[in-house]
């Protein structure tokens, strides 16, 4: 049972980590997309 658990809480980092850097990649893309919204003008 603990080793059930273990893998569990390995995955739920690992998902914790993959939505933080999904979160920064469209940050990314928004803030570029401010950026040639500007240049545009």
């Amino acid at each position: 049972m603990a080793g059930v658990k273990k893998l569990n809480a390995r995955a739920n980092a690992d998902t914790e980590v993959e939505t933080l850097t999904i979160d920064a990649i469209k940050a990314e893309i928004d803030f570029i997309d401010l950026q040639l919204k500007r240049k545009s003008r």
